[in-house]
């Protein structure tokens, strides 16, 4: 993976890319909350903004819906989506696991032979540990890298932003340069 030393210069290149910029401009790139509440956060969570009957305010379920990849739990998956849909939409979707960060043990469908990613589904269907997810792809950097992009929100101000670009279409910890940046009023 990429050095540490090398992130300056990635940091850099990314921010020069006009194609950000336009992301930016199009509120492709979303707020998201307080880390700690990031890593408190099972991913099959995520399902509720697309469950009409759960507590959530029209405005905030709209956002969210427009700005969140939809994801399907375990109940979605034997409600909302057919194990066959799976199957043919593999190109569409991820396969996530709940409790981590960083891309751990994220498939890609489009990266998984058709066999291979139907036995993945075979294994984790009825299993509320995983999550599959609409796949977006990320932006990719003059350079050719692979970009993550994350705002956070800290009481109604803008907080830290971080950026993580790897070399990788799934942009994990593992093999990514990661930058920090905060505003000054937060330093």
């Amino acid at each position: 993976g990429p050095s540490s030393a090398d992130v300056p210069a990635q940091q850099a290149a990314v921010l020069h890319d006009a194609r950000l910029w336009e992301h930016v401009r199009a509120r492709r790139i979303v707020n998201i909350g307080p880390m700690k509440a990031y890593l408190a956060l099972s991913k099959h969570l995520l399902a509720w903004i697309h469950q009409d009957e759960r507590p959530l305010p029209h405005s905030d379920r709209n956002y969210l819906r427009q700005n969140v990849a939809r994801s399907y739990s375990a109940q979605d998956r034997s409600s909302v989506m057919s194990f066959d849909d799976a199957v043919r939409r593999k190109d569409e979707l991820l396969m996530k696991p709940c409790q981590y960060g960083g891309a751990h043990g994220v498939r890609a469908g489009l990266e998984v032979p058709a066999e291979e990613w139907k036995r993945g589904l075979e294994k984790i269907w009825s299993d509320p540990t995983w999550v599959l997810q609409d796949y977006y792809e990320p932006i990719r950097s003059s350079s050719g890298e692979w970009l993550s992009v994350g705002l956070y929100n800290f009481g109604g101000e803008l907080g830290p932003i971080t950026f993580r670009t790897s070399p990788s279409l799934i942009v994990s910890a593992r093999d990514s340069g990661f930058v920090t940046v905060v505003p000054e009023r937060r330093l």
